[in-house]
């Protein structure tokens, strides 16, 4: 059986041959001949109807990742996952009966479906928006009266990014916004801007929630900590082997506890690799100071490695949005026969910022100012807008695989010059000769 939106009806059409075992299709919105409408049959159901013999620890749906850098994996989650991510959330937010909370991400995602049990448990009023918009985020927040609500990804980048309007954006009931990979940067920037804290949360489809700031802690602000181990879990940073790291040594996160997953539908090697005695490897580089406090350094795989260097992209990214015409910035790695790798980076300009009017010498200039030199990005490519997950996640391996070649339609800081199919073939003619 499978429940669905009318608007994904066309997808369903070009895989309905694939899907051998689909009995019924029950369908949201307008109905088309041989299906069933899910607004009717709810009202032809019983009030008494009661499902038997589930338990807690039974497996209830199949949650797919966002994919960031490969192809989803399907988690499996239990009810008791469920039950008690929403208690986590409970507690992190406060909720109570007389909240009202937003969500803004299409219900495939995981944090919607968080996000509808806390206010099951709460009591809270729940605001759906089925994709988020920057241009009518705060309509939103204030027509309904929104008192918390969670964002992720690079969603706060694009609200800041929008002219200021101090009428609209600080006259609400928000009391707090709660975030996943909020810039230290701008984060003072977004509480003063919107008159409202901004708490990080961090957590997994794998893991549910793991650390987050607490709403009454403003100490730690703007300083990149990820806060405390949620209720029921343990968290720390390992070595390769599994051994925790000294303060201050770089690591893989890794935590422990309830609600966790059973494993990844049909892959038992990734889920091994991923559930080592009773750990989830997160796959996130972190440090953890002498507070105790956790810092992400990036991602295991969202690494380039040049001349032997580990350079992280959320780092490289973090200065490149400072700049004045930049909106969004994705770094990549692009093969090289000297160094291993570049430092590529993919540029969205702001509103009414045209290309033309950035020359990518600034870039280069202004990330020299701010980073060490290695760091500093080889390539730049404006691009207009990047892949997404429905969270906002950028999808950089879809970067990676959408040309041959990434130092196409780069500006090169070396050679000085933008890379076109002309220049990269003298490039290559030259690398031909020199080789002979």
């Amino acid at each position: 059986t499978l429940v669905i939106l009318d608007e994904y009806l066309p997808a369903l059409d070009s895989v309905r041959e694939q899907l051998s075992r689909l009995e019924q299709v029950i369908v949201l919105g307008d109905v088309a001949e041989g299906l069933f409408s899910f607004h009717e049959l709810e009202g032809a159901a019983s009030p008494d109807f009661v499902i038997n013999d589930v338990g807690e620890d039974d497996l209830l749906n199949i949650q797919y990742t966002s994919g960031t850098t490969g192809f989803p994996k399907g988690c499996m989650l239990t009810h008791r996952y469920w039950l008690l991510l929403g208690l986590q959330a409970m507690e992190i937010f406060r909720a109570c009966p007389d909240d009202v909370d937003l969500t803004v991400a299409p219900f495939y995602y995981v944090d919607p479906q968080w996000n509808t049990v806390l206010c099951l448990i709460s009591g809270a009023q729940l605001v759906i928006v089925p994709r988020f918009s920057s241009s009518t985020f705060w309509h939103t927040v204030r027509d309904h009266d929104v008192t918390f609500c969670y964002l992720i990804g690079a969603m706060p980048n694009f609200l800041f990014n929008r002219d200021e309007d101090p009428d609209l954006e600080t006259n609400h009931k928000l009391r707090l916004v709660s975030c996943s990979a909020i810039d230290p940067q701008r984060h003072e920037l977004f509480e003063r801007r919107w008159n409202v804290p901004w708490r990080e949360l961090y957590g997994s489809t794998e893991s549910a929630c793991d650390l987050a700031v607490p709403i009454d802690d403003d100490e730690r602000t703007g300083s990149g900590a990820l806060g405390d181990p949620a209720v029921g879990k343990t968290v720390k940073v390992v070595d390769p082997d599994g051994n925790e790291v000294p303060a201050g040594e770089i690591g893989e996160l890794v935590t422990h506890g309830e609600p966790m997953m059973l494993g990844y539908w049909r892959k038992p090697e990734a889920t091994a690799e991923a559930l080592r005695e009773g750990w989830f490897h997160t796959g996130d580089l972190a440090v953890c100071d002498e507070r105790g406090d956790f810092h992400l350094v990036g991602r295991i795989k969202d690494m380039v490695r040049r001349s032997g260097e580990n350079i992280s992209t959320a780092e490289v990214e973090g200065v490149l949005v400072q700049h004045d015409a930049v909106s969004v910035a994705a770094v990549v790695p692009v093969p090289d026969p000297l160094r291993g790798e570049e430092v590529k980076a993919y540029l969205v300009l702001r509103e009414g910022v045209r290309p033309e009017d950035v020359d990518p010498k600034d870039v280069i200039e202004f990330a020299t100012d701010r980073l060490a030199r290695f760091k500093v990005p080889r390539y730049i490519e404006y691009i207009d807008d990047l892949p997404r997950t429905p969270s906002e996640r950028v999808e950089k391996h879809k970067l990676v695989e959408a040309k041959p070649d990434l130092r196409l339609d780069s500006y090169d800081a070396v050679r000085k010059q933008w890379i076109s199919r002309d220049v990269l073939g003298e490039i290559n003619n030259e690398k031909k000769v020199g080789s002979s």
